[in-house]
């Protein structure tokens, strides 16, 4: 069976390794892991901004899902030579990002709000405030889930590209074929690989990806995708990388089980919340009775908020 020793992280060390996920995930394991971006980041001219016609004066809320698009915002902010008003609002995927932009802010939580770390519990955060308009600084190419999650959903919003994410040059530096797993975090890394390294054949090297659209860059490029995060019972590649490792040598290396032991998860997860939803729905149609609206569940929940909040009102 392969050993899963050497592990290559497309992301820059954490800036305080000692007490990261990262390093308590190698001192378990005993891993030697790697940190090395594999694409860089290069910010759009104000004069290249204008291009897009966006005011940002005009947006109630900015949304962040990385430091990248808080530090161009703020970048091109003072570019432009303008002041963000004090009462716009910033959204952020994470605590970790949240406090990462008090380096530009003065961090009050009545304007700063961050989720979970995953892109749904970020979009639960956004329709808290649907009557904001948000903006959405990001780089030109980018197809995020977010994006697509935004897009998919009614909450006005802009994209604004501020920055452009495209391949480092690696291939003096790092040796892929070393790496017995390598962690991606963009569909531009998987792009980088295939630049840097033409001739690069995965063998049985295993690909952790993190994102719906970086899984699909890498099945799109002709490769295996091993460990697609998040998953059902991790949200963080740190989490992920250790339940598969324990899966690993559980299953003997054998990648399918491991596959198929996560979609018996995922659909057990399912259907946990589906029966939870009917639950609630079989609760609301006892209201709807109880309050003599026959089936209009829709009626009877506006009395059944109502009512809420007239409790709240004289508690």
């Amino acid at each position: 069976m392969q050993q899963i020793k050497n592990i290559l992280v497309s992301q820059p060390i954490p800036s305080d390794y000692s007490k990261s996920p990262y390093k308590l995930l190698a001192d378990k394991f005993n891993l030697n892991i790697t940190f090395r971006k594999i694409i860089k980041i290069v910010g759009i001219s104000a004069k290249e901004f204008r291009k897009h016609n966006i005011n940002l004066l005009e947006y109630t809320s900015v949304i962040f899902n990385s430091r990248h698009a808080a530090d161009n915002f703020f970048r091109m902010v003072k570019e432009l030579g303008i002041e963000i008003p004090a009462s716009v609002k910033y959204f952020c995927i994470s605590d970790t990002i949240a406090y990462y932009i008090q380096k530009y802010i003065q961090f009050k939580k009545r304007k700063c709000f961050f989720g979970d770390q995953t892109t749904d519990g970020l979009i639960s955060l956004l329709r808290k405030h649907k009557k904001e308009k948000f903006l959405l600084p990001a780089s030109e190419e980018s197809t995020s889930d977010l994006l697509v999650a935004l897009e998919n959903s009614d909450m006005n919003f802009t994209k604004a590209p501020m920055y452009k994410t495209v391949p480092d040059n690696i291939a003096k530096e790092i040796d892929i074929e070393k790496y017995d797993m390598v962690a991606l975090f963009s569909p531009v890394g998987v792009r980088s690989i295939k630049v840097n390294y033409p001739e690069y054949k995965q063998k049985k090297q295993l690909i952790a990806a993190f994102g719906k659209t970086v899984w699909s860059a890498v099945k799109e490029n002709g490769l295996k995708l091993s460990l697609p995060v998040p998953t059902p019972t991790a949200v963080s590649m740190t989490q992920a990388i250790e339940e598969f490792i324990i899966d690993y040598k559980q299953f003997n290396g054998d990648v399918e089980k491991i596959e198929k032991k996560r979609k018996v998860i995922e659909e057990k997860i399912c259907l946990q919340k589906k029966l939870a939803r009917e639950k609630v729905n079989n609760k609301i149609r006892t209201r709807a009775k109880h309050l003599r609206y026959g089936s209009d569940e829709i009626a009877a929940l506006k009395v059944i908020e109502e009512r809420k909040k007239r409790r709240l009102c004289f508690r």
